[in-house]
């Protein structure tokens, strides 16, 4: 081959397409900076959802989204607060919640969208505040066996929410507590009349958790604390145990009242509990015990009393109580009806809250409540109102007019005859003693009950069984503990909205689409056009 022929197919050789190579290498850097824009732009968002509300609430009535008063307090916290679940998040809106509350509170929200709604308004408290903390721990975990171990007598059961604040006092660390349940958060009815008596559920039909989760932060970051005066003179201490657990983690201390004679009451006691008596009182005890309630007018005090059926006769104890509005007879409260007792014993009775309108006198019991105590000493009121300064009212007394009054040595097959009278006893009865200053109410009351049974027993540590919670209740409303100066529209769900569509699957997908399938495509179209134009 000669030379010009060479020189001919060299020229005629196709050359590089420099400028196809440049722009498919711009096509790619192209890609490059949309995957990196894309990641960084969805790490960013997740950081940013940790800290701030993202979410949009497109509910009619915001069922999702926390009132701005409520929030205006949550970004003032300046305490640290930890709410610990005891549940993990995934059981909580999971088929176990809605088991436990079946099979142990005879409560069902059959949807789980009440359960769900709690969870999105809880994440919200951290959103809000850096000074919250929320954290799930499973309560069959090794870690929850130390969160039981101090809560031991509190009786915790899955899905309680524990609310702690830490406080340094005169020196000492000392935490604040609060036990928010599954009560506290949900409002239920019993829409055949039959759940009572153990025939159907109570269905979930309200949300109450953004009071009762404010109120319970709003208490434990208080730094104002409650004294107990536990009087053991004339006394049988071996009840106490519960109780006095359950008053130190709810903020209360213990003073020990053990004087041979009680002369006076130290002004700084707040609540005084007397239980079991093995004897009377004297007359000037009394005397000190009522003076110290009434005080100088200001009143502001407040007694619990739980008697004992095996206590001998306390006719000044008795007479006592019965000038607050309180009588008790001799003998226990035998029930008649079967469907009324429990496990085969008619001195072990069911009781539930004495009526819709004593329920909103007493502005802290659910009327879906069940209570149960034996042994109780029969009891009444002497009035609801003497024409003074006292009113009572009955808070919770047996479901119907079919128990007696029986001998307190009564066997269980005993048959009351013709001559006892069915009647319905109180379980619980509040006596307030109320004077009006300058147009301003100055209350102090006594909460008396049934039967130290109405606390001790094994079955308080049920959580069906409200003994407990109503005493607690009760104590805090005497202190005024119980004020919360939050009240939040409980929230409903009246009908289908679009937030009732997305679920936690949808939310995946989203993110796959848009964070991995939609870059990936983006790379892959890149890498086709590169190809294509560099064939060409």
């Amino acid at each position: 081959m000669n030379k010009k022929v060479k020189e001919t197919i060299k020229k005629t050789k196709k050359p590089i397409n420099k400028n196809l190579f440049k722009h498919g290498s711009y096509a790619i850097a192209l890609t490059a900076i949309v995957i990196a824009v894309a990641i960084a732009f969805n790490t960013t968002f997740v950081l940013l959802a940790e800290r701030v509300n993202l979410d949009v609430d497109l509910t009619t009535a915001k069922d999702n989204s926390l009132d701005l008063e409520n929030v205006e307090f949550i970004k003032g916290i300046d305490k640290e607060v930890t709410i610990t679940v005891c549940m993990t998040e995934s059981d909580y809106v999971g088929g176990y919640m809605n088991y436990y509350a079946q099979n142990y509170l005879m409560t069902t929200d059959a949807t789980g969208q009440y359960y769900e709604q709690t969870l999105k308004l809880l994440n919200l408290y951290s959103v809000y505040s850096d000074k919250i903390t929320v954290k799930f721990v499973d309560p069959q975990a090794p870690e929850f066996s130390d969160i039981y171990s101090k809560y031991s007598s509190a009786n915790l059961m899955p899905g309680d929410m524990i609310v702690e604040c830490t406080h340094n006092i005169d020196g000492k660390e000392v935490v604040r507590n609060s036990i928010v349940t599954y009560k506290d958060i949900y409002y239920s009815y019993d829409s055949s009349g039959m759940a009572g008596y153990g025939y159907d559920y109570y269905y979930v039909d309200g949300n109450n958790f953004e009071t009762a989760m404010t109120g319970a932060i709003y208490k434990v970051v208080s730094e104002e604390t409650y004294k107990v005066g536990y009087v053991s003179t004339h006394c049988d201490t071996g009840y106490a145990t519960n109780l006095t657990e359950n008053l130190k983690i709810n903020n209360f201390e213990i003073v020990n009242i053990d004087s041979h004679i009680i002369t006076e009451i130290d002004k700084d006691i707040d609540l005084l509990v007397i239980m079991a008596p093995k004897e009377d009182f004297l007359s000037e005890e009394l005397q000190a015990i009522n003076s110290w309630l009434i005080g100088d007018g200001s009143r502001g005090k407040g007694m619990l009393f739980f008697p004992s059926a095996y206590s001998p006769s306390l006719p000044k104890l008795y007479g006592f109580l019965q000038e607050w509005g309180v009588v008790y007879d001799d003998g226990i409260v035998f029930e008649t009806d079967y469907e009324s007792y429990y496990s085969g014993d008619p001195t072990q009775i069911f009781s539930a809250v004495a009526t819709t309108e004593k329920e909103e006198i007493a502005g802290f019991i659910d009327g879906s409540n069940v209570f149960i105590s034996k042994m109780n000493v029969p009891m009444k009121q002497a009035f609801a109102h003497n024409g003074g300064n006292r009113y009572t009212d009955v808070l919770v007394k047996t479901q119907g007019e079919t128990s007696v009054i029986a001998p307190k040595d009564v066997e269980k097959t005993w048959e009351p005859g013709n001559t006892y009278v069915k009647s319905s006893f109180a379980t619980a009865i509040l006596a307030q003693d109320i004077e009006y200053i300058d147009s301003v109410a100055k209350t102090s009351y006594i909460a008396a009950f049934s039967s130290t049974d109405f606390i001790a027993s094994e079955y308080v540590r049920d959580a069906s069984i409200s003994n407990m919670n109503l005493v607690l209740k009760t104590a805090n409303k005497i202190v005024n503990q119980d004020e919360n100066p939050f009240e939040f529209t409980m929230k409903y769900f009246e009908a289908e909205d679009f937030s009732a569509t997305v679920t936690e699957s949808g939310t995946i997908a989203v993110r796959v689409i848009f964070v991995a399938t939609l870059p990936i495509l983006v790379l892959v179209t890149g890498i086709v056009i590169f190809i294509r134009r560099r064939l060409r």
